[in-house]
């Protein structure tokens, strides 16, 4: 009997001390609960939780034809491609193309090889304008590969994608060769112990000398050749002088 009563006043102990804990909660303001929380007709918010950004937010995507474009060009030449930029806003928009090198690349690009035409336009809603854009490779130029973006508005994307980069870009490759290769490829039948030779015309395009090393590379992941690299020889010069055309021959 005594432990009867024992356990029930341990059990009423218990509950007391239960809605000690529980009165204060029940009073406290809704915006003290944990500093940012707010609570109204039984729906609770916290202002620390992120809201998903919605898909072009705070930017707009215009239509660019196209986004990319390559050219391959030898010290001195020159190309004119067009592009076209289509207001996809619902007001008019001042157009003014800009060119941006991209960091981090090799090969620095002087942005005065790119010129676009018209330099500024006022674009109206759901109209198509073309852009020329002439790049011009000088005569002292160094071979390599050289990247460049062209930026029509000053939309970026939201911090949330990482660093700012530009929505409304054209990226541009400038291929500028060291050598130029009449003939680049051989295909040839060829009858079992007799032996062939090929001539191949190389030229030297850039400003100065250029050391050269050809040789026979094992290709992978395809079908084993009818006979080894052993047996194809190259005759070629170590150096090819500057503006000037070598001959090399391949035997077989």
């Amino acid at each position: 009997m005594g432990k009867n009563i024992a356990l029930k006043l341990a059990f009423q102990f218990l509950c007391l001390l239960l809605c000690l804990v529980l009165i204060p909660v029940s009073f406290a303001q809704p915006d003290k609960l944990t500093g940012n929380v707010t609570c109204e007709n039984g729906t609770c918010e916290d202002s620390n939780i992120s809201k998903p950004v919605a898909d072009n937010e705070g930017y707009t995507l215009h239509t660019i034809n196209s986004t990319y474009y390559s050219v391959y060009l030898t010290p001195g030449s020159s190309e004119t491609f067009n592009v076209s930029f289509t207001n996809e806003g619902n007001k008019k928009l001042n157009v003014a193309p800009k060119v941006m090198t991209v960091p981090g690349s090799i090969y620095s690009l002087n942005k005065s090889w790119i010129t676009i035409s018209p330099t500024k336009v006022t674009a109206d809603p759901g109209i198509k304008q073309n852009f020329a854009v002439e790049v011009n490779v000088p005569e002292d130029a160094n071979s390599g590969v050289y990247y460049a973006k062209i930026i029509f508005t000053n939309d970026t994307y939201p911090q949330e994608y990482g660093t700012s980069q530009y929505v409304n870009v054209l990226d541009l490759e400038i291929t500028v060769p060291k050598l130029e290769f009449q003939k680049a490829f051989i295909f040839d039948n060829v009858d079992p112990g007799k032996e062939y030779v090929y001539k191949i015309k190389i030229k030297n395009l850039a400003s100065k000398d250029v050391t050269i090393d050809p040789k026979i590379l094992d290709i992978e992941h395809v079908p084993e050749p009818a006979f080894s690299s052993d047996l194809i020889e190259i005759s070629a010069p170590s150096v090819i002088k500057a503006g000037v055309m070598n001959l090399l021959p391949f035997l077989s």
